[in-house]
């Protein structure tokens, strides 16, 4: 049989138990909040680069072969 004491430190395990979930929630969602405007921060980007590389091969066949990149 359980005594008096045991139940109370049950009880706290319980609620300290509940109080770390709930952190742990908070803290998934405002990890996916911030991963989901990074992803349209990389959207944007995706967007950008398509339109540069559509830009670079009109000037190349408005103006000539590309010249080879030095590295």
């Amino acid at each position: 049989m359980l005594g008096h004491k045991d139940l109370l430190m049950q009880q706290l395990y319980r609620e300290e138990s509940m109080r770390q979930a709930e952190k742990e929630r908070l803290l998934r969602q405002i990890l996916v909040e911030y991963s989901s405007g990074n992803r349209r921060h990389h959207r944007a980007l995706r967007w950008l680069g398509g339109r540069l590389v559509d830009w670079g091969q009109g000037l190349q066949k408005r103006y000539g072969a590309p010249v080879a990149a030095s590295r």
